[in-house]
């Protein structure tokens, strides 16, 4: 089962079952953030619920998560600040939450790349069913067999690694966190996740286990190594920008 979490949010994510599809709730209203962190737990999700844009930032930089629930109307800051971050460079698919059902509010919202729109008041029940449909619907959408990034070609169901044309040798659990992170761009992935879905259940898990492979996997890779860029305190996230 997951958990409704609030910041600092570096100890508390390593506790989250990878298994789970990771929500990222953005909303400040604290009684609708319960009610929805409660509903979305009983199916099985991991919420990390936050009440204002900054600390939603913040826990993009340390959390991989699957989708966000976004509230539109927030003080401070609004949502529509973060709407293209979540969408552009995080790659996420996101449902906007607002109390405003407005036509002008609706069509903004898919056009600055909202997968879905939930007028307040709402049940939870809907709220978990829209995410169940945007949560197929992405995997559907980007499900590739073939990642190519700098002078690599990852065939993640052929399960080969080229580098310069050339077939790159790697072990079997080098092969696995190199997959896992590509599948994941721009994702802060976390040594507790890597480990969790990327290394032997009956195997050596620990920390520097993960960072052992990581440092491998960078080293055989080349300058395309760079792409795995460090998330201090947390793990890696995959990143083509700036190669």
């Amino acid at each position: 089962m997951g958990c409704c979490l609030s910041l600092p949010l570096a100890e508390q994510s390593q506790s989250i079952m990878a298994r789970n599809a990771h929500i990222l709730l953005v909303d400040d209203e604290p009684a609708l953030r319960a009610e929805i962190c409660y509903g979305l737990e009983q199916h099985g999700y991991a919420v990390t619920a936050v009440s204002s844009v900054g600390q939603a930032e913040q826990a993009l930089e340390e959390i991989s998560f699957d989708l966000a629930l976004l509230d539109i109307t927030m003080p401070e800051r609004d949502g529509w600040t973060l709407l293209p971050q979540l969408v552009e460079d995080w790659q996420l698919p996101v449902i906007v939450l607002t109390a405003n059902a407005d036509v002008r509010t609706r069509v903004r919202s898919f056009k600055e790349g909202a997968a879905d729109y939930i007028s307040k008041p709402f049940f939870v029940e809907e709220v978990v069913a829209r995410i169940k449909t945007r949560l197929r619907l992405s995997q559907l959408e980007t499900h590739k067999t073939k990642v190519q990034f700098a002078d690599c070609c990852v065939d993640l169901e052929g399960r080969t690694v080229a580098l310069k044309d050339h077939p790159l040798a790697l072990t079997e659990a080098e092969f696995d966190i190199l997959a896992y992170l590509v599948a994941r761009p721009s994702r802060a992935v976390s040594r507790a996740t890597l480990a969790e879905n990327a290394l032997p259940q009956d195997g050596d898990r620990n920390d520097r286990t993960v960072d052992s492979h990581v440092s491998r996997l960078r080293s055989k890779l080349g300058d395309a190594g760079k792409s795995i860029k460090t998330v201090w305190g947390i793990g890696w996230r995959f990143e083509t920008k700036g190669n």
